[in-house]
């Protein structure tokens, strides 16, 4: 897995690839911690609602459970997930995005394989889903009676 920082406090730039172990180390203030924080901010689940209400998601299924195979930018809506990025930075970091990037830089970026996300100065936060990662899925289909109320 690789996971990318760039202009991110004291980090100017950083790529790692997470294969194996992976040591972390350095002096005071060089920005270890900012590094750890941001790979759990990158790499951790995040819960959110709705998924996507974007695109239209078509799937034929039968009753039982069934394996498909999406992209992640097939289940999450964007928009929605920029929402939820912005607050969990602000959580993790207990700072503005805006002040986590590095001084006289206008943008800071975090990044792994399946997300980038951009830090901006004027406090905006950009998400971008790289498309060409897929997953399977299982969906457990079950016809019910419809029920009114």
């Amino acid at each position: 897995m690789i996971f990318s920082v760039t202009n991110l406090g004291p980090v100017e730039e950083v790529k790692m690839n997470f294969d194996g172990k992976t040591l972390v180390v350095g002096p005071n203030s060089s920005g270890k911690t900012m590094i750890s924080t941001a790979f759990y901010f990158i790499n951790f689940p995040i819960s959110f609602s709705p998924l996507s209400t974007d695109n239209e998601l078509s799937l034929e299924v039968e009753e039982g459970i069934n394996e498909i195979e999406v992209s992640l930018k097939d289940l999450v809506s964007e928009k929605a997930l920029k929402g939820v990025i912005g607050e969990r930075i602000r959580t993790l970091f207990n700072a503005e995005p805006k002040d986590l990037i590095t001084i006289g830089e206008s943008k800071g970026f975090i990044e792994n394989d399946l997300i980038s996300v951009e830090l901006n100065s004027d406090n905006h936060v950009g998400v971008t889903l790289k498309e060409d990662k897929r997953m399977k899925i299982l969906v457990n289909f079950k016809r019910t009676e419809e029920v009114k109320f």
